[in-house]
């Protein structure tokens, strides 16, 4: 089983741009430097059909551009001092897509999977270059393995910024799945995954905000509550808990009642009286679970 992790697997690059010929580098220009050479930025035209009903069957088409090194080409313009740039998307699976397909073929070959958790460690830690947090389960082991071809950044490198395709930028190769996050039979009993913050120390990429309230609490509140009642689960109980959870508003759960304590029981003098009722439909709705669903038509 996985959810996805949204790992930093993605730089921005910018590209020097140079022209082939010689001449004075434009912002149309279709080649960039690499130190003292001007290598091609390469280019092809893509047609997508659109198929359905419509007997002309319309194209639409438009050109690709990308340079080998750095992937895609997203955008040109110029710096500051008048140069003509190219902003290349480099993404570690670029064009290696299909390489993740190892990991899938040792999970699913018994001969592989014969040391159970950490056969499965290897299948997707070596084997799946995707984002991806895995989760392990057998008769005695439950177990977490994330997969990621991350990339190690070179000194200096602020992720969240565009760096110079120099060379000095690029990357030192890629992290070990051995050093990015993983678990087995944890102290707590149970492993939970469910759009929160990445494990301590590890980067997400940088489209990725995070506060202090997450989804996940929905499913680790309800687990610690039925761990500590003693009372042994079955499959059928863990069910019961994500289908709770699945209808909580995150919001309403977690933040909404210290809000309501900040604004007190009593309305200030002069105030609206519908803020306090509305204020009171809010905590009836926090108390009864904060949940987003209509149990009656």
């Amino acid at each position: 089983s996985a959810t996805s992790s949204g790992a930093d697997n993605i730089d921005q690059v910018i590209l020097e741009l140079c022209d082939p010929t010689g001449v004075a580098a434009t912002v149309d220009s279709m080649g960039y430097k690499v130190g003292s050479a001007c290598k091609p930025i390469e280019a092809f035209d893509h047609t997508e059909t659109l198929k359905g009903d419509d007997p002309a069957n319309p194209s639409v088409r438009w050109q690709v551009q990308r340079s080998p090194e750095y992937g895609p080409i997203t955008h040109r313009g110029t710096l500051v001092d008048g140069r003509p740039i190219a902003v290349a998307t480099r993404r570690s699976t670029y064009g290696n897509e299909l390489r993740s397909a190892v990991g899938f073929k040792r999970l699913n070959d018994p001969a592989y999977m014969k040391n159970g958790y950490e056969s499965f460690r290897t299948a997707v830690g070596e084997g799946i270059d995707f984002t991806f947090n895995w989760f392990y389960i057998d008769d005695t082991t439950i177990g977490y393995q994330h997969s990621c071809k991350c990339p190690i950044r070179s000194n200096g490198v602020d992720t969240a910024l565009p760096v110079l395709a120099n060379g000095a930028h690029d990357w030192n190769g890629y992290a070990s799945y051995k050093d990015q996050p993983w678990d087995s039979n944890p102290k707590q009993g149970y492993l939970a995954s469910w759009n929160n913050r990445p494990a301590p120390d590890f980067q997400p990429a940088e489209t990725e905000q995070w506060g202090s309230v997450q989804r996940v609490q929905a499913l680790t509140s309800r687990a610690e509550t039925a761990i500590a009642s003693g009372k042994k689960l079955e499959r059928a109980d863990v069910v019961g808990i994500m289908a709770d959870a699945a209808t909580v508003d995150t919001t309403g759960a977690n933040a909404l009642p210290w809000l309501l304590k900040v604004l007190g029981t009593e309305a200030p003098a002069g105030m609206d009286p519908r803020v306090l009722d509305a204020r009171e439909r809010l905590e009836i709705w926090a108390d009864a679970g904060a949940h987003r669903r209509a149990l009656t038509d």
